[in-house]
Protein backbone atom coordinates (compact mmCIF):
# COMPACT_ATOMS: atom_id res chain seq x y z
CA UNK A 1 0.00 0.00 0.00
CA UNK A 2 1.68 3.27 -0.70
CA UNK A 3 0.24 5.67 1.92
CA UNK A 4 -2.13 8.49 1.13
CA UNK A 5 -1.15 11.10 4.47
CA UNK A 6 2.05 12.23 6.11
CA UNK A 7 0.80 10.87 9.25
CA UNK A 8 0.97 7.27 8.13
CA UNK A 9 3.73 5.08 9.36
CA UNK A 10 6.11 3.76 6.71
CA UNK A 11 7.81 0.28 7.12
CA UNK A 12 9.92 0.02 3.89
CA UNK A 13 10.78 1.75 0.31
CA UNK A 14 8.40 0.16 -2.08
CA UNK A 15 11.51 -1.25 -4.82
CA UNK A 16 9.56 -1.29 -8.12
CA UNK A 17 7.00 0.92 -10.14
CA UNK A 18 3.12 1.12 -8.65
CA UNK A 19 1.93 2.71 -12.13
CA UNK A 20 -0.87 0.24 -13.34
CA UNK A 21 -0.30 -2.19 -9.55
CA UNK A 22 -3.24 -4.33 -9.73
CA UNK A 23 -5.02 -5.05 -6.19
CA UNK A 24 -3.88 -8.63 -4.78
CA UNK A 25 -0.15 -8.68 -6.90
CA UNK A 26 3.00 -9.06 -4.72
CA UNK A 27 5.80 -5.94 -4.75
CA UNK A 28 9.01 -5.96 -3.23
CA UNK A 29 9.58 -3.90 -0.52
CA UNK A 30 13.04 -2.94 1.08
CA UNK A 31 12.39 -2.67 5.04
CA UNK A 32 16.58 -1.87 5.97
CA UNK A 33 19.44 -0.56 3.76
CA UNK A 34 20.01 2.39 1.71
CA UNK A 35 17.72 3.01 -1.18
CA UNK A 36 16.39 5.34 -4.12
CA UNK A 37 13.61 7.33 -3.04
CA UNK A 38 11.54 10.00 -5.00
CA UNK A 39 10.95 12.93 -3.50
CA UNK A 40 8.32 15.49 -3.41
CA UNK A 41 10.66 18.37 -4.15
CA UNK A 42 14.45 18.66 -4.16
CA UNK A 43 16.17 17.03 -0.69
CA UNK A 44 19.19 17.90 0.83
CA UNK A 45 21.96 16.00 2.36
CA UNK A 46 21.60 15.25 5.99
CA UNK A 47 17.75 16.31 5.48
CA UNK A 48 15.36 13.69 7.84
CA UNK A 49 12.63 12.45 5.36
CA UNK A 50 9.42 10.43 5.90
CA UNK A 51 6.67 10.02 3.63
CA UNK A 52 4.10 13.13 1.87
CA UNK A 53 0.58 12.76 1.44
CA UNK A 54 0.89 10.89 -2.10
CA UNK A 55 3.91 8.66 -0.81
CA UNK A 56 7.10 10.54 -1.81
CA UNK A 57 9.76 11.72 0.41
CA UNK A 58 9.33 14.84 1.93
CA UNK A 59 11.63 16.95 4.71
CA UNK A 60 10.88 16.79 8.07
CA UNK A 61 11.51 19.26 10.81
CA UNK A 62 11.99 17.40 14.09
CA UNK A 63 9.90 18.89 17.19
CA UNK A 64 8.20 20.38 14.23
CA UNK A 65 6.48 17.88 12.16
CA UNK A 66 5.56 16.30 15.82
CA UNK A 67 2.54 14.22 14.07
CA UNK A 68 4.55 12.53 11.23
CA UNK A 69 6.98 10.03 11.23
CA UNK A 70 11.13 10.32 10.79
CA UNK A 71 12.10 7.36 8.36
CA UNK A 72 15.60 8.34 6.97
CA UNK A 73 18.22 10.37 6.21
CA UNK A 74 19.07 12.16 3.10
CA UNK A 75 22.66 10.59 2.02
CA UNK A 76 23.03 12.19 -1.70
CA UNK A 77 20.80 14.29 -3.60
CA UNK A 78 20.17 14.86 -7.35
CA UNK A 79 17.02 16.82 -9.16
CA UNK A 80 14.34 15.00 -7.30
CA UNK A 81 16.18 12.07 -6.16
CA UNK A 82 17.46 11.10 -2.83
CA UNK A 83 19.26 8.43 -1.49
CA UNK A 84 18.43 7.39 2.16
CA UNK A 85 17.43 4.45 4.79
CA UNK A 86 14.19 3.51 4.90
CA UNK A 87 11.53 5.20 2.64
CA UNK A 88 9.38 5.08 -0.26
CA UNK A 89 7.02 4.53 1.82
CA UNK A 90 4.62 1.29 1.99
CA UNK A 91 2.48 0.11 4.90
Amino acid sequence: MVFTGATCKPVGILQESSNGATVGLSVIVMMAGISKVQGDADLAIGDFIGTSADGQADAKTPGTDTTEYVVGRVLKTTARLAVTPRSRLAA
